[in-house]
């Protein structure tokens, strides 16, 4: 009977170990995407489909890396070079995926955030009579210290309770402050929604797009080490 060199059992324990670290990439695809998803529900009353979409984009890949991983630590277990073959191809095929993921999510940063603001801007009108819109709104400004599409003067308005711009747009928050402070005072948010929203979104954007890439280029290794075990183990099966 022969043994696995040293080499090849150091291999081996590499391919456990990266596995693991690629179960743990899996989860936290699944937990950014879903994040993402909860985080916009917030915002249904704007154009969110585009966040949405490529949340769920991590999501699967998240589900599908994990799905891989099991697949290397059996194949590894087992001594099967057919399922190390099958873990590398697959490897292979999420690599390349996620590099499209992640050059797509880079591209389209900009637009998917223009797709939104664009969205926020014609909810402005039904603010005092949409609870939704006026929800959506709030969060915004009281999330991203901002006020108004383009700033306070954006909302050019007078409320049913005579204030001028929404309360959210206080920095401290009482009720009808819209109205006590007005526009020009230093107790409310001055710098406009579109502008924070659309630099909030593509810098998330950029870092998931980021990760993805970099995480698809690590993978090299695990595509190279299945390779590698998958013919130790079909040597060993041989002698054997």
């Amino acid at each position: 009977m022969v043994n696995l060199s040293c080499s090849e059992q150091f291999l081996r324990l590499f391919v456990f170990i990266f596995n693991v670290a690629f179960f743990i990439f899996g989860v936290l695809l699944i937990a950014v995407g879903a994040y993402a998803i909860a985080t916009v529900q917030d915002f249904s009353e704007f154009d969110v489909d585009s966040v949405k979409s490529v949340s769920g984009v991590f999501i699967a890949c998240g589900v599908i890396i994990f799905l891989i991983g099991l697949l290397g630590c059996c194949g590894a277990f087992q001594k099967s070079h057919w399922l190390m073959y099958a873990y590398s191809v697959a490897i292979l095929i999420m690599l390349i995926l996620q590099l499209a993921l992640g050059v797509y999510t880079l591209v389209e940063r900009d637009h998917v955030a223009d797709v939104l603001t664009d969205s926020m801007q014609s909810t402005m009108k039904k603010y005092d009579t949409d609870s939704t819109t006026a929800k959506a709104w709030d969060k915004v400004q009281e999330d991203l210290d901002c006020c108004g599409y383009d700033g306070p003067a954006s909302w050019n308005v007078t409320f049913e309770d005579g204030s001028t711009v929404p309360d959210s747009c206080c920095k401290t928050v009482t009720n009808g402050c819209g109205n006590a402070v007005g526009y020009h005072s230093n107790d409310i948010f001055t710098k406009d929604c579109k502008t924070q929203v659309e630099d909030a979104l593509a810098d998330s954007m950029l870092v998931r797009g980021l990760c993805a890439i970099i995480f698809a280029l690590l993978q090299l290794l695990g595509v190279l080490a299945g390779c590698c075990l998958g013919n130790a183990f079909r040597e060993y099966e041989r002698v054997e």
